[in-house]
């Protein structure tokens, strides 16, 4: 008898829906519990017609807008909610994680609620004492594991909270943003911890508005919009096309749904969504590279909602953006092509020198790039008030796949002499947004692409240099 049989699904989720029923006032509602009756209430779907599987060792990433459903969904398979329609079916322990404090008491100390929690999940005391000591070591908040948790810091309470529920031999771990509380080190910890328990066989949930985090520690993704299931794919995939509604107008959002839910409707293709203004048809995740190469492009509804201004202490930095190296102004970049952030500065006062700084920063909010026009103390100058520069800064887009934000600065002396402080005169931060298009290159990890691409090689087929060789290994002489 073979052995080769498909695994059973830990979860199971079929035409799984919730709905809501909108009561204008509490008497309406209060009225429909006594007597059953709904009346003319409108109701809310907040999820519709979702099937869903999760097998052993899969991470599986849920992406979209908020109110999209992903936190309801997340609420139906642990249990808390009851579904409208559809069937829910876990077949083994699942471990939520939906929030920081879910399980805790505030009065509690950490000890107690790792206890309590523990027990919440489905361990007797005797398994959390076993398992007690791992739980403290992970968590690694010191003294305060004997305080009460009302006085922890978001950081903490994640740390005790992740602890906790990944040492309870879950069959499934839902996450429900915990992996963007607390500092890098907590965050790294987590990632490998997640990877340790996929190859030990958990199925895990990770709902996250971390694009990195979805790619990174995902095998597989669903995007979900008004509710709905719009597409099943490989995470960079299902990142793409989230990126391209995030970035639609509302009169291009229906559009786009269409497209994501025809691109869904084709097996085995996992097509790489294309910009507003060229749309293609959809193509498969490893096709033969196209013989042209992609080009940048400008979308005007992709904009920075997170622009910082500091104070004007005598200068001002406008127009920041990017341009290819015809001088068009794009947004929508091509990875290891060569292009310039631009700004233009109008003095309003005169100072004796004046420096000019860039910044590149991801979502996260890491500084992956910067750099300034002259060393400390030294630039260019002296500049008279009523003076306008154009700064241009030349960079490579040597940048993994996702959207990344442009800072500006210009530095010149307090009191307008060399000899005074170095200030900002004026600084924005987030002044611009751009985006490095999907490519065909799935070799590359991380934030950068440090691999070395010939300039007529877009699609990185050089980028691995492998030579087969027949030879025995010559015996190494023993030292004498």
């Amino acid at each position: 008898m073979s052995s080769n049989t498909a695994p059973m699904p830990v979860l199971e989720a079929r035409n799984l829906g919730k709905s809501y029923i909108m009561y204008p006032t509490e008497t309406r509602r209060h009225f429909a519990l006594v007597t059953g009756k709904q009346g003319d209430a409108p109701s809310h779907c907040a999820l519709k017609d979702l099937d869903l599987d999760l097998y052993p060792g899969e991470c599986l990433g849920i992406v979209g807008r908020n109110g999209a459903g992903k936190s309801t969904l997340l609420q139906l398979i642990c249990g808390t909610l009851q579904p409208t329609t559809g069937t829910v079916q876990v077949n083994g322990r699942i471990s939520p994680l939906l929030e920081l404090a879910s399980g805790f008491s505030p009065d509690f100390t950490g000890r107690d609620n790792v206890f309590q929690k523990a027990a919440i999940l489905g361990l007797t005391r005797k398994q959390t004492e076993e398992r007690f000591d791992k739980i403290a070591e992970f968590a690694d908040i010191g003294d305060f594991l004997d305080r009460p948790v009302r006085i922890y810091s978001s950081g903490m309470l994640a740390r005790l909270a992740f602890a906790v529920s990944i040492h309870v031999d879950a069959d499934i771990l839902v996450l429900d943003e915990i992996l963007a509380v607390g500092d890098a080190a907590f965050q790294r910890k987590c990632h490998a911890r997640i990877a340790q328990l996929r190859s030990e066989g958990t199925a895990i949930l990770l709902v996250s508005h971390s694009t990195g985090a979805i790619t990174s520690a995902c095998s597989r993704a669903i995007l979900i919009d008004n509710g709905q299931c719009l597409l099943s794919a490989d995470p960079k995939t299902v990142v793409s096309w989230y990126h391209r509604l995030l970035d639609a107008s509302p009169a291009d959002e229906s559009t786009v749904r269409q497209e994501i839910l025809q691109a869904s409707t084709q097996p085995d293709d996992h097509p790489v969504p294309s910009t507003p203004s060229t749309p293609q048809a959809a193509q498969p995740s490893n096709p033969t590279p196209p013989q042209s190469t992609p080009t940048a492009q400008f979308n005007p509804n992709m904009v920075s909602k997170s622009i910082n201004e500091w104070d004007r202490r005598g200068a001002t930095i406008e127009h920041v953006r990017i341009e290819d190296n015809d001088g068009r102004r794009v947004n929508m970049l091509v990875r290891h092509q060569s292009y310039e952030m631009v700004y233009e500065v109008l003095f309003e006062r005169s100072v004796s020198y004046a420096r000019f700084g860039m910044l590149i920063r991801n979502t996260e909010g890491l500084d992956v790039f910067g750099c300034c026009s002259n060393p400390p103390a030294e630039g260019v100058g002296p500049v008279a008030s009523g003076q306008r520069f154009t700064v241009r800064f030349r960079f490579r887009a040597a940048l993994a796949q996702s959207a990344y934000f442009c800072c500006a600065g210009v530095l010149g002396p307090a009191c307008g002499n060399e000899h005074s402080e170095e200030i900002y005169l004026h600084r924005i931060f987030d002044a611009t947004v751009f985006r490095i298009q999907a490519s065909r290159t799935p070799m590359t990890a991380g934030y950068a692409d440090l691999s070395e691409h010939p300039q007529d090689d877009p699609y990185g087929q050089s980028l691995v240099s492998i030579e087969h060789t027949t030879q025995t290994p010559t015996k190494q002489p023993s030292n004498p």
